[in-house]
C-alpha cells in the first residue's frame, strides 16, 4: 500500500488521485478521486472498478495531474466533475 498526502505532488509532478497514484471508495461504492475530494461520476453498483477507472472524470484529472499541485492554504485542486 502506498499513501500521499498533499503536499507530495512537486516529487511527483502533480496530483496522484484518481487512480495515478490513488483513488477512494466511499461507503456507498461511488469511486472518488481522492478522500479529500467527495465528488463521483461513478458508482461500483453499476459497474466495475475498471469502468470506473475509466470514467471521463477520473480520465481528465489523471490527464491533467500536471496542472493539479496542491494551492495556498492546503487546497485540493480536484474539482467537481464539471471540470472542462
Amino acid at each position: 500500500m502506498f499513501i500521499a498526502f498533499p503536499g507530495d505532488e512537486d516529487q511527483y509532478d502533480g496530483c496522484l488521485a484518481a487512480g495515478r497514484g490513488f483513488l477512494h471508495i466511499n461507503p456507498n461504492g461511488k469511486v472518488e478521486p481522492c478522500p479529500f475530494a467527495p465528488f463521483s461520476d461513478t458508482d461500483l453498483k453499476f459497474g466495475t472498478l475498471q469502468e470506473a477507472l475509466n470514467s471521463n472524470y477520473l480520465a481528465k484529472i489523471r490527464a491533467n495531474h500536471h496542472f493539479l499541485k496542491e494551492g495556498k492554504g492546503g487546497m485540493c485542486p480536484v474539482g467537481k466533475p464539471t471540470m472542462g
